[in-house]
């Protein structure tokens, strides 16, 4: 499965930890450049922040930006699923067993969002196990 990591130009340590952390799993990645928010025009920090409820910030509508980016590509290309992550995420053990190859997504399945967290999210009561984790609706 295609994996591609959104990582700032400026960033090259966390680059580094990516390359580092996908080499110890066996994978390859796909860098995509980050929009900087400096590079951002006023122009469309203003129609993305006023034409919203909340006010987001240009880190917000930059990283907003890079992530319409790779869905663009992925769209284009002809792979049934692939893997967004952003350049500061940690693995679990058994993350070479999801970014490897798409087998264990369910069929009629078209956007999973990996992560763990510690705040409540709701989700649906019925899911599928998968290793030691669950693969539930939100």
């Amino acid at each position: 499965m295609r994996c591609f990591v959104i990582n700032l130009d400026r960033e090259t340590g966390r680059l580094a930890w990516m390359t580092m952390a996908f080499r110890r799993m066996g994978l390859a990645f796909e860098r995509l450049s980050a929009i900087d928010k400096t590079a951002l025009d006023d122009d469309i920090i203003n129609r993305l922040v006023l034409g919203d409820h909340h006010n987001w910030s240009p880190g917000e509508i930059a990283c907003f930006i890079s992530h319409i980016a790779v869905w663009r590509r992925i769209a284009e290309g002809s792979d049934a699923h692939a893997v967004v992550l952003e350049d500061d995420v940690y693995f679990s053990r058994d993350a070479p067993v999801f970014l490897s190859d798409d087998a264990w997504i369910p069929a009629g399945v078209e956007l999973i969002k990996l992560e763990t967290t510690l705040n409540p999210v709701l989700v649906g009561r019925r899911g599928r196990k998968i290793r030691a984790h669950r693969l539930l609706p939100l």
